[in-house]
């Protein structure tokens, strides 16, 4: 396809079929110890799902999480999220949106997760 804008810079973008969509889903391949990195590649943060979905976690900031995930088909790869923040200052709220597991070195390792709250978005890559 291609875009232009108001500002006349134009471009042109491809879209392709990622088949990770097409595997299962369940609360037992999600379910377990998830750590989130930093720019500079350090653990910033510790979450853990239940096979309930239930969520915790806490970063280095001393953010606190609490939440849950569940399936929205279990054909594919894809679950709906739900993440409160607390002790966090402007962050603190409720986040919804989607997570998706991938393989960056072994098969379910990562974890992408895609939330907001209407005003704040949240985009990050948790690994096991």
């Amino acid at each position: 396809g291609d875009w232009s804008a108001g500002t006349g810079e134009t471009g042109s973008f491809s879209l392709s079929y990622d088949n990770f969509y097409d595997r299962d889903s369940s609360l037992d391949i999600i379910a377990g110890s998830w750590t989130s990195f930093d720019d500079l590649g350090n653990p910033d943060g510790s979450y853990t799902i239940g096979t309930d979905g239930a969520i915790s976690g806490q970063d280095v900031y001393g953010c606190l999480y609490s939440g849950n995930v569940t399936i929205i088909d279990s054909r594919y790869d894809v679950y709906n999220m739900s993440i409160t923040a607390s002790n966090c200052g402007g962050v603190n709220g409720t986040y919804t949106g989607l997570s998706v597991i991938g393989d960056s070195y072994v098969t379910n390792d990562t974890l992408w997760v895609a939330v907001d709250n209407g005003n704040l978005s949240v985009v990050l890559g948790l690994l096991r």
